[in-house]
Parts: structure tokens; sequence; C-alpha cells
């Protein structure tokens, strides 16, 4: 799928999401990210839920609500399942294999045949920011 336009806000905001996802900040990730998603309009608004989504459902399993977390990640995955391999600069395929592989742990662990998946081995966005480079209304990035 071709990138859309995106404007500086939301720019601005997938950057500061990632980092916070990357950090381990789920609930934060999922407020910025969430904050920008409100006013998007177009088929890039698909794309920043399913990052959402990720994020909610990681902030989820740190809680230990396997059920939540389950949910979340299985949604997100099919939202952002349309956007691989790479989408405004974040490697898409990457992020969906890894997370597919979450999710996994987390159904074995639901159905009490495996253990619940660690922080340390949660995934992390992998993002280039010169994948947002002229895709900012206004062309160009500051």
């Amino acid at each position: 799928m071709e990138p859309a336009r995106v404007t500086e806000e939301e720019a601005g905001a997938l950057r500061q999401g990632i980092q916070e996802f990357n950090e381990g900040f789920y609930f934060e990730a999922h407020d910025t990210l969430e904050e920008a998603w409100r006013g998007i309009r177009g088929a890039h608004r698909a794309f920043y839920h399913g990052l959402i989504q990720m994020a909610t459902g990681l902030y989820h399993l740190t809680g230990g609500n396997l059920k939540g977390a389950e949910s979340q990640v299985s949604a997100g995955l099919k939202k952002l399942l349309p956007f691989g391999p790479v989408y405004l600069g974040v490697d898409v395929s990457s992020l969906v294999r890894e997370m597919e592989e979450v999710l996994g742990a987390i159904r074995s662990a639901r159905a009490g045949g495996g253990v619940r998946p660690g922080g340390s081995s949660f995934p992390r966005i992998a993002f280039d920011p010169e994948g947002l480079a002229g895709r900012t209304a206004g062309g160009a990035e500051k």
C-alpha cells in the first residue's frame, strides 16, 4: 500500500509513539498515537489504529490480562497486515512477525500450555524516519 501524506502532527506522534513503545511505555505510546489517530482520515487511519492496538495489547500483557492482550494484538495484526512490508518508515513485516510470536505465546499461556511472554522479549518497532520524508503535508520534514 502506498503511504499517504501525513500532517506534521501525525508524523510527530508516530515518532514519539514508536519511541515510547520501544522503551516499554505501552500506555503512553497508546495515548500518543491515539491522540493523532482521532483526527486522521484516510487509509493510514487503520495503520495508526493497528499500532495503538499493539501497544494496548502489550500493556495488557504486562498487567497480566492475557484475554485483553490476545484481543488487542489479534485485532491490531489484522489492521497492520495490509501495510507491509514497510509503511511510513515502519518495518511492518518484522513487527507483524514478532507480534504473531507474542500472540502465539499468549494463546499458549491462556490454554495452560505455556509461559506468559516476558517484557524483555517484547518486540520493538524498527523505524526509519527517512520513510516519512516527503510524506508530510508540505512535502518536507523539519
